[in-house]
């Protein structure tokens, strides 16, 4: 195993970073290594300076101040994976700040919105999915969860699914670094997940120890992908006339419902998963922003004259 994959394999286990973080420090990875290639034929990871990745990221003239902030920490973490394993000197990446970012605000879909997709689900789905993806739409909304945690849940007796009374109250997941939470479930969440174990029980399809499981074809049975759980998504949202709109979005209007239904910032930082309370304040920049629109609409009345 070479230092990128052992790298890989660090951010993965003791970062907890998700696969598409990792495929993207990768990339980035490898188009500095063709600059330096260009530059310098036989250059290695010992002879970089900070001057030669500041020649890099000069040469991404036009990009992002996002898409720099991620090349300048994909070399900051495998430079100082290499420093801590002794493979060079020193990490000449960490001298390198990080441009600024533009605050976004995240994008979210009303529980008006939501409904519509489940609605949209139960109109063009197969017999065979219908169940599955309903209630998978809805426990997403309604537990707040990330994609990768849902998907990960098993039925196995006490390691996911918390019960009282025979019905799923509470969830434990491993969030990012690996830490484990317990996520209490609304009654949306409860319902879905109810029904679909339920469906899945009066079917004798619980070989699989996975919640979310594929139901046709050469793959049924299987645990669901990450890809096959965001087009479900995508799909119902396209149906009901949305665009188009992601696993991740169903995540932001679940916090953004919170936080407009007056829950606190320390709450919905513990349920999100959040490792900072900084991440999650933007959620009350979005409550604001959706507010401030609202008031809009009360009509001007200094401008209006006295009969």
């Amino acid at each position: 195993m070479n230092h990128l994959d052992t790298w890989r394999t660090f951010l993965k286990t003791e970062k907890g970073r998700q696969p598409r973080t990792i495929t993207e420090y990768s990339n980035d990875l490898e188009q500095f290594s063709k600059f330096m290639t260009k530059n310098a034929p036989a250059w290695q990871w010992s002879e970089v300076s900070t001057l030669d990745i500041r020649g890099f990221l000069a040469s991404l003239e036009g990009a992002s101040p996002h898409r720099v902030h991620r090349v300048v920490a994909a070399l900051r973490s495998f430079m100082g994976f290499l420093a801590a394993e002794g493979l060079i000197n020193g990490n000449p990446a960490a001298k390198i700040s990080k441009p600024k970012l533009p605050q976004r605000l995240p994008k979210s879909m009303t529980p008006l919105e939501v409904s519509k997709m489940l609605d949209a689900v139960l109109k063009y789905c197969r017999s065979a999915e219908k169940t599955r993806n309903w209630s998978l739409i809805a426990f997403l909304y309604g537990s707040g969860l990330r994609i990768s945690e849902c998907l990960n849940m098993t039925l196995e007796e006490g390691a996911s699914i918390i019960r009282q009374d025979g019905l799923p109250v509470a969830v434990k997941v491993i969030g990012k670094g690996n830490k484990e939470r317990i996520v209490p479930l609304s009654s949306t969440a409860q319902t879905a997940l109810h029904q679909w174990i339920r469906h899945r029980k009066l079917e004798g399809d619980l070989t699989n120890p996975y919640v979310w499981v594929n139901t046709r074809g050469r793959s049924r049975n299987k645990r669901m992908s990450v890809q096959s759980a965001d087009k479900i998504i995508r799909t119902a949202a396209a149906e009901a006339g949305l665009g188009s709109r992601s696993a991740h979005k169903l995540r932001h209007s679940f916090a953004s419902a919170l936080m407009e239904h007056g829950r606190s910032l320390d709450e919905v930082k513990d349920i999100l998963g959040h490792a900072s309370i900084a991440t999650t304040q933007i959620y009350v920049h979005a409550s604001q922003a959706r507010l401030q629109t609202a008031v809009t609409a009360l009509p001007d009345i200094t401008s209006m004259k006295p009969i």
